[in-house]
């Protein structure tokens, strides 16, 4: 399934991407930048529009269709295209029709698009999300000029545009918001487990969208470690996973409170339980050469003075081996030489032999000429 996830977590869809702008265009409903409100009635049926401009100096093909609005994993809202599944389509984007299947605008120029929203005569009372997404046609891989030859990189990037279609059934006072945090646990992130997280459960039981806020309070040995959360949307009916960074901490379980305000801070969501870390894993970062650097992890449970010592153990014993190899091999070389021979015999040199030693060395004095005066 394909989800569009409007930039920003917890933000409404930003009506522009650079290329091409989607303003709303309604007059029986609230509208912002970005999205519409309908307050509707169950079986009843609303005409809207937006206008598409394209910003560019060329001719764009624009794709258009309905979604489905959903909580975005960590929260906010996204979109994912109506499916077609040969049953009754009873999904919130369901109820977007009238919306054509691209359209085409020439360079600098604007065009409005109409599309209605039909409200099912058994919906309950709540706020819902559908949405209208504007997306680029698909087309060619991407090109991409390599000296004077154009060249395919094989990547077809497409700009979409999502404007949310907020419906809200029956009178806002009445309307309950229940919130509740299902679960909150310990855990860790990243390829080498390095950062500790907790990750915590929201579930919306209610019939509004809520934002939470609030935080995770730790109790670490005699003081507390306070993590503060601030949520995007939630939609009623969906739950979604905040994960948070925390302190290092030593492996065990602590005591820990969750607490969630939500419904413009009038009502609070509670956890209290116990949360469980593994040990940390630690890394040091050595500088190698050619600037490059080294990281040495240490493995989780092992206290860091435990590391030290055994990195410490390692090089002693390498010293050592080097110490132990510059003492045998002066002492094997000259095991190595045959017994009883002089300096000279071992260098290759023969002393005493006429025509090979400097002159006068193993002769008297009288004999250096070789005849009698």
């Amino acid at each position: 399934m394909l989800a569009i996830v409007p930039p920003g977590a917890g933000a409404w869809a930003t009506p522009s991407v650079g290329d091409f702008t989607v303003s709303p265009l309604s007059a029986n409903s609230k509208t912002t930048t970005a999205y519409y409100l309908v307050m509707g009635a169950p079986g009843s049926s609303y005409q809207e529009a937006f206008r598409v401009t394209n910003n560019t100096s060329h001719t764009l093909t624009l794709q258009v269709f309905a979604a489905n609005g959903y909580t975005a994993v960590g929260s906010g809202d996204a979109y994912a295209p109506v499916q077609a599944t040969g049953v009754p389509c009873a999904t919130t984007g369901c109820w977007i029709s009238g919306l054509p299947s691209s359209v085409t605008l020439p360079a600098l120029t604007a065009q409005v698009v109409r599309f209605s929203v039909s409200l099912p005569s058994t919906l309950r009372n709540g706020e819902y999300l559908a949405g209208v997404v504007v997306s680029e046609a698909p087309g060619a891989a991407s090109q991409s000029l390599v000296g004077s030859h154009q060249v395919s990189l094989g990547v077809s990037v497409r700009r979409q545009v999502a404007v949310g279609v907020g419906v809200v059934v029956g009178n806002t006072a009445s309307l309950v918001s229940d919130l509740a945090i299902t679960a909150v646990t310990g855990g860790a992130r990243g390829p080498t487990g390095v950062q500790q997280v907790v990750r915590l459960t929201e579930a919306d039981l209610g019939q509004t969208w809520v934002h939470p806020y609030g935080a995770v309070v730790i109790a670490e040995h005699g003081h507390t470690v306070s993590v503060p959360l601030k949520s995007g949307t939630v939609l009623p009916g969906d739950h979604t996973v905040m994960t948070l960074d925390v302190k290092r901490l030593p492996g065990g379980s602590y005591p820990t409170v969750a607490t969630l305000h939500y419904d413009h801070g009038t009502k609070i969501a509670v956890w209290h339980g116990t949360v469980s870390f593994s040990a940390p894993t630690s890394f040091v970062v050595k500088h190698g050469p050619a600037g490059r650097s080294i990281v040495i992890l240490q493995p989780a449970g092992l206290p860091v003075w435990v590391v030290g010592l055994l990195i410490a153990l390692g090089v002693l014993v390498i010293a050592l081996a080097v110490f132990l190899v510059w003492i045998w091999r002066p002492r094997r070389r000259e095991r190595s030489s045959p017994a009883g021979s002089s300096p000279e015999q071992r260098s290759g040199g023969h002393a005493g032999i006429e025509g090979a030693s400097p002159a006068g060395v193993g002769r008297p004095p009288g004999e250096r000429s070789g005849r009698r005066d």
